[in-house]
């Protein structure tokens, strides 16, 4: 029987704690790929399984410590992907329309374009740059670096959760900054990567990048707002809310399967998007004449 210890579905990370292994212990341990997860497992009956169980917990809470990022760069690995972003990266005829529907949205298009900058970087020889620099404050030594409240909603780890990501963040963000202003979106972009960082790294440490707590937060938004805006200015699918509830469940079997979700950034953000719609509706409602 084996025994998983460290599953996440960037590669990044898997080999970073590899090579960790690597100085540390003398020894490779197997990387696996299953269903777009890299795992790292040992036999159960390893000696040395649980000390590197240990150092796994370790890992998962401070991914970007300088000790790991050191255990890369000695074993001369940055994980660039430089000479392959055309094989990697989506053919932006692909983006062309969804691009020019955002025109009239240019806090949507900026964020948007910050995102891909931020991505294009960690693919290159300036990726421990990106992670150790953006990253939430791992603690209250670096409280006072404000920027790491709001830039880990900045920063994707792999291709296909940018993807993601922006999709959602261009369509629905968009839809937001034509209907509500460019402050709303800003504020909506502000307010969620706050409060879902500071919850994610209460239940799980600094170690997580990502918009999708954002993006939970303008779903929630639209989806409340299609509800109670009495200037019915949000018209969505009818299965609008299967798509939230998907995202939530997702997010709930994902521990079960040793899969790494940002499930308490996600919840917290689709509240606090709900919430802000709630309040903007019933301000509207009592300015609108009877």
């Amino acid at each position: 029987m084996t025994k998983i210890i460290l599953s996440t579905d960037k590669p990044e990370l898997a080999l970073r704690f590899r090579d960790y292994i690597r100085r540390e212990y003398q020894r490779d341990l197997p990387l696996y790929q299953q269903q777009g997860h890299y795992l790292l497992a040992l036999e159960e009956d390893d000696p040395q399984l649980s000390q590197l169980l240990n150092e796994a917990e370790q890992y998962r809470h401070t991914p970007f410590a300088e000790k790991y990022m050191q255990a890369s760069w000695q074993d001369g690995q940055t994980y660039s992907l430089n000479g392959r972003f055309k094989a990697l990266l989506p053919n932006l005829s692909q983006w062309r329309n969804l691009w020019s529907s955002v025109a009239a949205a240019p806090v949507t298009a900026l964020l948007g374009l910050i995102c891909v900058l931020a991505y294009l970087l960690s693919l290159s020889d300036y990726q421990t740059d990106v992670y150790l620099s953006a990253h939430f404050p791992q603690d209250s030594s670096q409280y006072s670096e404000i920027w790491r409240f709001f830039t880990h909603a900045l920063v994707h780890l792999s291709l296909s959760h940018i993807v993601f990501n922006l999709t959602y963040w261009l369509v629905f963000g968009a839809m937001i900054e034509r209907s509500c202003g460019s402050g709303k979106v800003l504020q909506l972009f502000l307010a969620a990567a706050l409060i879902s960082g500071i919850t994610q790294n209460a239940f799980s440490g600094p170690a997580f990048f990502g918009l999708s707590g954002v993006v939970f937060a303008i779903l929630g938004y639209v989806y409340v707002m299609s509800r109670v805006d009495p200037l019915r200015r949000f018209s969505l699918p009818s299965g609008f809310i299967y798509l939230l509830l998907t995202g939530i469940a997702v997010g709930f079997v994902g521990p079960l399967l040793n899969l790494q979700v940002g499930n308490a950034a996600h919840i917290s953000g689709l509240l606090l998007g709900s919430a802000i719609a709630w309040l903007d509706g019933k301000r509207l409602a009592r300015k609108k004449p009877h």
